[in-house]
């Protein structure tokens, strides 16, 4: 009677474990997609998205491939804690325990009994024999219930680890096929979008450029003077990805390395005075070292984010500073017309500069 109870809760478990449990995966997977289907339908999803950014429409998450990861690695997870926390069960050990101890009560018991007939009938040949046969046969049907309680236990325990094998497989073949999926994804992307490392080398002429500021009783003019403008520009794009036997995570690099610099540039800050020839002047010539500034661009899927950087590197200059004046011309031109005579400065007649501050070379 106990076996058929125990039998009956076997059947009861088993049924529930293949239909509430397995079963519903098994749905899931096989029939709602269907195994062979599976990368097909999931290829459509993909699809389905690209069609809905291209079109500007919002989507419920950006970063499709590391969401999904994340849900497999989860789901996952969770399959692997469960089979090892139902074989780390205490519970099925004590029964395998409760099982035996009772077996080598029996195992007791028949042999006392067998003392107690053999002492008590040893000299009746007829009820001896009797008693030790129905011994005999209540031993056998004892043993013979400890052995069915106990097959029927194994199998119960082998149906609940097979079942959790077959779910841990089943999540294993999506998450494969969804690995696949992306990595055939990205490489497509690759391929579209290869990574390149363009340099532009190249050198440009500018006209010089005129300033005129004016103070309460002066006026400056501020002249640049370009040699040229060395324009040496790098553009870098690559599209990595990390992570094995997973869900990869991709990663957009994009940088510009600006080294754009004028040769050579001088100034000429001035101050007209007298006559034509009358001028104080300034002279500020600046040969430039290595200049970079560098913007990096970095995209993470993990983390859907963007990483802007950018850096400024100068390297130390040199530049001279001297100050000069002509003087005013004393060179006349006399024009006379209808009796009236009328002089001019003669610009042609203006001295050399004269040297106020020598030529003194900086650093910075």
């Amino acid at each position: 009677m106990r076996f058929k109870i125990f039998f009956q809760l076997k059947k009861n478990i088993i049924s529930s474990i293949e239909n509430d449990i397995v079963q519903e995966i098994a749905i899931g997977i096989n029939e709602t997609h269907g195994m062979n289907e599976f990368p097909n339908k999931l290829q459509n999803e993909i699809n389905k998205m690209d069609r809905r950014m291209l079109n500007g429409e919002e989507t419920d998450n950006n970063n499709t491939a590391q969401s999904t990861g994340n849900i497999l690695r989860k789901l996952l997870n969770i399959s692997e804690n469960t089979n090892r926390f139902v074989k780390s069960l205490e519970i099925f050990e004590q029964f395998k325990e409760y099982i035996q101890k009772n077996m080598n009560k029996l195992n007791f018991s028949y042999k006392q009994s067998h003392l107690i007939i053999d002492e008590a009938f040893i000299d009746e040949p007829e009820l001896y024999e009797e008693m030790k046969n129905k011994s005999e046969d209540l031993y056998n049907m004892s043993l013979n219930y400890y052995q069915k309680i106990t097959e029927s236990y194994n199998s119960l325990i082998y149906y609940i680890d097979k079942s959790l094998i077959d779910i841990n497989d089943l999540l294993n073949q999506c998450a494969n096929i969804t690995y696949e999926t992306f990595q055939k994804e990205f490489e497509k992307l690759s391929n579209k979008y290869p990574d390149f490392s363009i340099e532009k080398n190249e050198n440009e002429n500018r006209d010089p450029i005129k300033s005129i500021s004016n103070t309460t009783n002066t006026q400056y003019t501020t002249e640049a003077n370009f040699e040229y403008i060395e324009k040496n520009v790098k553009f870098i794009y690559s599209l990595s990805s990390e992570g094995e036997g997973q869900i990869k995570n991709y990663k957009i690099f994009a940088s510009v390395i600006n080294q754009i610099k004028p040769k050579k540039l001088t100034f000429e800050i001035a101050n007209k005075f007298g006559d034509e020839c009358g001028k104080d002047y300034q002279t500020v010539e600046v040969e430039f070292g290595g200049i970079n500034y560098t913007t990096t661009l970095i995209y993470d899927t993990e983390s859907n984010l963007v990483n802007l950087t950018s850096l400024s590197d100068f390297d130390s200059f040199n530049y001279h500073e001297a100050r000069y004046r002509i003087n005013p011309s004393n060179e006349y031109i006399n024009i006379g017309s209808l009796g009236v005579e009328m002089c001019f400065n003669d610009p042609s007649q203006c001295g050399e500069p004269e040297t106020i501050t020598a030529r003194n070379q900086k650093k910075r």
